[in-house]
């Protein structure tokens, strides 16, 4: 290999300048320039190449190997196995056309990107045609022939989750899409084969299609618009991607919606918590506790959740989330009787006719520990408690009322526990 990025060619009148990118090399004695074109040296030997960077190394010199998942790279053009990729895939088959991926070679971010595409009957259906086709070859009978009935629809529904992104169908009227869209494209997908003369088992099979063919169609997602081509190589399109709080988004960045004009025209603004809690929230319950979480930074695979629309519409993992603690110890909006009202501080709060409970947002265990309070205001003849309450105690009954709950009460200094009362009596030191 010459200075300068030149290469001598076969022909020694022309000059080949070629641009490599993180010396993307391949297995073999070709390499790749940027726009994925197989050029072969001619004063390099193999011995003189530079080793492959470590990571993801272009199928590490094992080859195509169909009985497992490999995703093609879209910028490079490079096939990858699946275990030579550090990014958490989730559920794949082999032979995978829906997708998109861009090794860390060619990401801007140095990170692997991938994303599993929502996909076509079509797709699912060279998929799994494809994945009998090498099954059998693996036992030693080769066949190009498949039943829609005993191979194709078994092989969908076995492998469902790994193949797309839609929900698994509830009933089988997807059975008649299968077979509507083996009909439709036999002659430019598929071919048909009838086994007896009524051709009531019809088998189908690939036409003109190499396994190693079977790849995902990279130009036409970027004439669709799915995919750009910037100068730190192909990307997916921003308006392509749509992920879980993708319509939050959009609202946010419109401003809140249609609302009401004040007096002065200015339209309303969106009121924002204090101290980040929602406006809107539960109450904890006879049974039912609910408790604010926020993102743990440090759950494993949180990048791959992001990114991955696997988990579109569906609960969000606990293991992503931690408890949400405040700085400070204010008063739980959630653990209270609904009929209290705190201050937006979060430190005061004014209570209701009868008796009713506010725990706080931090709980002891051991040690020893202070409440400070300062009584505003309170009619003639009535009293308020203060103490310890564990998690059971009822919130709409005084504190101590049971024995979840240890208090006592501002007249007298009575203490409280299990309803009963004692009076502590002071003299003079």
């Amino acid at each position: 290999m010459l200075e300068g990025g030149q290469v001598g060619p076969d022909d020694s009148s022309t000059a080949l300048k070629l641009e490599l990118v993180k010396s993307r090399w391949l297995h073999e004695e070709h390499f790749y320039n940027r726009v994925g074109t197989f050029v072969r040296p001619r004063q390099v030997g193999m011995e003189e190449l530079p080793p492959v960077l470590s990571g993801n190394s272009a199928l590490r010199g094992k080859g195509r190997n169909l009985n497992i998942a490999e995703l093609l790279c879209a910028s490079c053009s490079t096939w990858f196995h699946e275990s030579c990729i550090g990014y958490q895939l989730g559920k794949l088959v082999p032979l995978m056309m829906n997708y998109f991926f861009v090794c860390k070679n060619c990401s801007a971010t140095g990170l692997e990107t991938f994303k599993k595409n929502q996909a076509t009957f079509p797709q699912m259906c060279v998929t799994a045609i494809g994945n009998l086709m090498q099954a059998s070859v693996k036992e030693g009978k080769p066949r190009k022939m498949f039943s829609k009935d005993h191979d194709i629809v078994p092989f969908i529904d076995c492998h469902w989750e790994g193949m797309t992104t839609m929900a698994r169908r509830v009933t089988q009227s997807w059975h008649a899409t299968i077979h509507r869209t083996l009909t439709k494209e036999v002659g430019t997908m598929f071919l048909c084969k009838d086994t007896s003369h009524d051709g009531s088992q019809p088998l189908y099979g690939l036409l003109g299609l190499q396994l190693t063919q079977i790849k995902p169609n990279y130009e036409a997602m970027i004439k669709g618009g799915h995919l750009r081509i910037t100068e730190m190589g192909i990307q997916q399109a921003a308006g392509s991607v749509k992920g879980r709080n993708s319509r939050k988004k959009t609202l946010g960045d419109h401003g809140a919606g249609p609302s009401k004009k004040g007096r002065g025209g200015d339209s309303g603004a969106i009121k924002l918590p204090a101290h980040g809690y929602p406006l809107e929230h539960p109450y904890n319950k006879d049974g039912y506790r609910y408790i604010l979480a926020e993102p743990d930074p440090h759950a494993p695979f949180r990048q791959e959740f992001d990114e991955s629309s696997d988990w579109a519409g569906k609960p969000i993992p606990g293991w992503l989330y931690r408890t949400l603690n405040p700085s400070s110890a204010l008063l739980a909006l959630h653990d209270r009787a609904p009929q209290l009202k705190i201050s937006e501080d979060r430190l005061a709060v004014t209570g209701e006719k009868g008796y009713c409970m506010v725990r706080a947002t931090h709980a002891v265990s051991r040690g020893c520990w202070y409440w400070e309070t300062t009584i505003e205001d309170m009619p003639e003849s009535s009293a308020c408690r203060l103490g310890w309450g564990q998690e059971y105690a009822n919130l709409q009954a005084p504190l101590g009322y049971d024995k979840f709950g240890y208090s006592r009460r501002s007249r007298y200094l009575n203490v409280y526990d299990k309803a009963n009362t004692s009076i502590i009596k002071f003299s003079k030191l």
